[in-house]
């Protein structure tokens, strides 16, 4: 079994979610993936991924394409939930 360790912070006034996996280097981004306007992913020197990060996440969001999608469907749901938004995912 893996088990996935992460630190996930929702800006409210940006309505942006952050992903930092931890033990990844966070915060050393070699390159950073624009999937469309709303889904970035950040990955170190070595290819891995180190942070997701999506904006207007209370419209809903498409993780269609998006990698670790189960672990940010997850965390979309409770923030989801947290926040009483509709489920628009």
């Amino acid at each position: 079994m893996t088990t996935t360790v992460f630190t996930a912070t929702y800006d409210p006034e940006a309505d942006a979610l952050a992903i930092d996996l931890e033990g990844s280097g966070a915060g050393r981004s070699a390159r950073t993936e624009h999937l469309d306007e709303r889904r970035f992913v950040d990955y170190d020197a070595a290819g891995r991924i180190i942070s997701i990060e999506l904006l207007d996440v209370s419209g809903g969001v498409d993780f269609e394409g998006l990698p670790e999608a189960g672990l940010v469907r997850g965390v979309v749901e409770r923030l989801t939930a947290d926040q009483g938004w509709s489920a628009r995912t």
